[in-house]
């Protein structure tokens, strides 16, 4: 509750944050398979990452990976 007061998130909504940032640097500064990068960023299936990962940014790891290879060519 206290972290809530002073920050304004749970603690849950700060890790969820933590874990899709890491998450979205291995996505896109790697080549590692999206279930990989979910198990790494500390989550416990795939489904849940994606969708915590879509609420966070609006897309996909998927999107957000081909996007960003669109990018680059």
């Amino acid at each position: 509750r206290v972290l809530a007061s002073k920050t304004g998130f749970t603690f849950c909504e700060i890790l969820n944050s933590m874990r899709v940032q890491m998450a979205k640097q291995l996505l896109l500064t790697t080549s590692k398979p999206i279930g990989e990068i979910a198990f790494e960023a500390g989550y416990g299936s795939p489904r849940n990452f994606n969708r915590a990962f879509k609420a966070f940014y609006g897309e996909t790891p998927t999107e957000m990976r081909k996007s960003a290879e669109k990018g680059h060519k």
